[in-house]
């Protein structure tokens, strides 16, 4: 016996796909941007370097040394000891944060350290 969709399953349907568009369409004006870079290995902070001058920063973390490359006012992880790389795998990026997990690495673009959201 094959049901038929109602009126309603269609508007919450459409309701939910087009708010999700339109929230992948403004996620690039949602996410601060800033012209420093904030790099934390294991909670601590290891430097705050401004996104318009290039440069390398190695890292040393609990499973190794990380290479971050600033360049193009964009941040990259080069390498790292952590097993399945995800953070090199991100590339470049100019907005938001690259977060190494296995070797406790925080890269933070804005480099300002604020609250995000209130959650009680």
């Amino acid at each position: 016996m094959r049901k038929v969709l109602s009126i309603f399953d269609l508007v919450l349907i459409f309701s939910l796909t087009g708010g999700s568009l339109l929230g992948l369409i403004y996620m690039d004006r949602l996410i601060p941007g800033g012209d420093s870079v904030r790099i934390e290995v294991n909670g601590e902070l290891k430097g705050i370097y401004p996104l318009n001058e290039d440069r390398i920063v190695e890292l040393n973390g609990p499973l190794g040394k990380t290479i971050v490359e600033i360049r193009d006012k964009k941040v990259r992880v080069v390498d790292s000891p952590c097993p399945n790389k995800f953070c090199i795998h991100q590339g470049s990026v100019s907005k938001g944060s690259i977060i190494c997990l296995p070797n406790r690495v925080v890269i933070i673009i804005g480099g300002e350290q604020g609250i995000d959201a209130i959650t009680g």
